[in-house]
């Protein structure tokens, strides 16, 4: 099938608006939407036409309804989301997905984006992988962490937003804590590993095989969450891997994972499944391989977020050099329109972040946010 137009959902993301310009100078049509007016990738003079949907977490059927209805009326031929929505658009029929998206069904992409199963499944094929447990296990079956440090976080969040460190009697009080909200299902605790490095991949597959991906360090990041500055390395161990899950797990769509390597060996450590800020270097022949059959083009350019690095000044002055000699993701001089996007965006998340009494970084995904239907309640 021909594609012409695409819609990219979750414009507020630097990933829509990478993917927005990449996709319109290859000729294609972009829609892009989001659940609020002016997200960032709304103001780029490369989207065509806007669209506002409803909150995909709080309005699920809506959503899911809108979508099938504003393909249908704009003859949208390809869907890309770019943040958690995916995992909403992933629970709409199987016929809808094949024919609109590269996208797994829901029970293939759950298993993935679960942090438990996630490490279940890999355990599977003889991966390298970290010690981890359900809470509600760990009380029962407790075990030794070889650092005598323990890592603690929701199967399910973004960003590391709630993930800590323990020492062992640290976690016992952690532990309680969730006895008391009887929450202990919702989190795991994991072996922490002293790390030499830590890695990022973003890769995309059709029917199991690898179309085009990218590897690259998370050295400058904000704490343990989102990394500021991307480079292109070559990682042969990793890059076997990545393949041989897509293969033997018959991948469709975006399959993102963290990597942490140490003296033991690469280990990974969780997975998004949906695309994320890799594809800031991917080319634009790595971008046609996502709409039309076509070719890997490796780049090695240097990407950053700068206009977010800025407003942690330490950090940008630890890596200024680095930081100065890369690419602003946001940034073109042919698209400078996005900076009132971005300020309308950062406005829309403060007031989410005011109204629900949380976090900057969990304000930017309130709204998408996905849990497993048990969880939602």
């Amino acid at each position: 099938m021909s594609i012409n137009t695409v819609l990219i959902l979750g414009a507020r993301s630097l990933v829509a608006l990478e993917l927005t310009r990449q996709l319109q100078k290859l000729g294609i049509l972009v829609h892009v939407a989001d659940t609020f007016h002016g997200a960032l990738a709304m103001h780029s003079t490369y989207a065509k036409k806007t669209w506002v949907y409803p909150s995909p977490r709080f309005e699920t059927e809506l959503f899911q309804e809108a979508l099938k209805n504003y393909v249908q009326k704009h003859s949208i031929d390809f869907v890309i989301p770019t943040c958690e929505e995916q995992l909403y658009v992933a629970e709409m029929d199987k016929e809808w997905l094949q024919r609109f998206t590269k996208l797994d069904p829901i029970e293939q992409s759950i298993l993935f984006h679960n942090k438990e199963t996630f490490i279940e499944e890999l355990a599977k094929q003889q991966f390298l992988v970290p010690v981890t447990r359900n809470a509600a296990n760990f009380l029962i079956h407790p075990f030794q962490s070889e650092s005598k440090k323990y890592v603690f976080k929701p199967i399910y969040s973004r960003f590391a937003t709630h993930m800590k460190i323990y020492e062992e009697k640290e976690l016992e009080t952690a532990l309680q804590a969730l006895i008391t909200k009887n929450e202990c299902q919702k989190w795991i605790v994991q072996e922490y590993l002293d790390s030499t490095s830590q890695y990022c991949t973003t890769h995309y597959f059709e029917s199991g095989k690898l179309q085009t991906g990218v590897t690259y360090p998370s050295k400058i990041k904000i704490k343990n969450s989102a990394t500021l500055h991307f480079k292109r390395v070559d990682h042969q161990a990793i890059e076997k891997a990545v393949r041989q899950l897509g293969e033997t797990y018959c991948w469709n769509g975006f399959y993102s994972l963290d990597w942490i390597e140490t003296h033991r060996g690469v280990f990974p450590i969780e997975c998004n499944v949906r695309p994320t800020s890799g594809v800031h270097l991917f080319s634009e022949q790595d971008t046609a391989c996502i709409i039309r059959k076509g070719s890997h083009h490796t780049t090695y350019e240097t990407k950053a977020i700068k206009n977010i690095a800025l407003l942690h000044p330490l950090l940008y002055a630890r890596n200024i050099r680095k930081m100065n000699n890369a690419k602003d993701v946001l940034l073109s001089k042919d698209d400078l329109g996005v900076v009132f996007g971005l300020i309308k965006t950062l406005w829309h998340f403060s007031r989410v972040k005011q109204a629900h009494k949380i976090n900057l970084l969990s304000a930017t995904t309130y709204d998408l946010e996905y849990a497993a239907k048990e969880e939602r309640g």
